[in-house]
């Protein structure tokens, strides 16, 4: 089997990842599943147990949360395509989201393709961001877009409404003030092929296109954690 896509907590003391090891001896033979490693008690837990894949396990800085996404309907409601889980400790209901208790599912009831979901950097990570052509913030245009959701209001963002191409990977600055992602919609209408990376203000909603490349791809942007400029 195989173990990949690790996340670890600002102090290194959880890394969750995905496997079709069956590490632990349970579930379907050949599907991932999430996992957690904690440092202190060398111990691994399992969290999924679904019948299709669970990927991209994303902690937040505290390790008192955790997102992923799952082909799996892990909330038994009729979900297909690719959905957006969010896990916390501490169980609890959030205003406006599917589900109560540990597990949560971020993205609406449906089939959808979503990925790159990742907590914004700060210790709390009350903000989440990810891609996804679901129909959240308005209808989908068939396009994935930046979608950014408030854990703390339940309140979704869109971040990026863009009908000629895709925008995804989105990282945030610890301010929450800059929002960099790669995006092949030419969401500035200058001409620009292929993917390239941008740099948006969430203030003043200014957009700044870093890349303009005349061939060939920019890709897999990031920021500094403390990116204040």
């Amino acid at each position: 089997g195989t173990s990949e896509n690790p996340s670890v907590t600002g102090t290194g003391s959880i890394v969750a990842f995905e496997s079709d090891a069956r590490l632990l001896n349970v579930g379907p033979v050949g599907v991932k599943q999430i996992y957690t490693w904690t440092r202190n008690s060398q111990t691994t837990t399992q969290w999924t147990f679904g019948d299709q894949d669970s990927t991209e396990p994303s902690l937040n800085a505290r390790g008192k949360a955790m997102v992923f996404l799952s082909k799996a309907d892990l909330r038994g409601n009729g979900s297909t395509g690719t959905q957006l889980f969010l896990w916390r400790e501490r169980p609890s209901t959030i205003l406006g989201i599917e589900g109560s208790g540990q597990l949560h599912q971020l993205t609406p009831v449906g089939n959808s393709t979503t990925a790159n979901a990742v907590f914004s950097p700060e210790n709390a990570g009350n903000l989440v961001l990810f891609d996804t052509n679901a129909p959240i913030g308005g209808p989908s245009n068939g396009h994935r877009q930046i979608v950014m959701v408030n854990l703390a209001s339940g309140q979704f963002t869109r971040v990026t409404n863009y009908a000629g191409g895709d925008s995804v990977k989105p990282t945030l600055s610890i301010t929450h003030r800059w929002l960099t992602y790669q995006s092949n919609a030419d969401p500035l209408g200058n001409g620009s092929n292929g993917w390239e990376i941008y740099l948006k203000d969430l203030e003043n909603g200014d957009l700044r296109q870093i890349t303009n490349s005349p061939t060939g791809d920019s890709t897999e942007p990031a920021l500094a954690v403390n990116a204040g400029y």
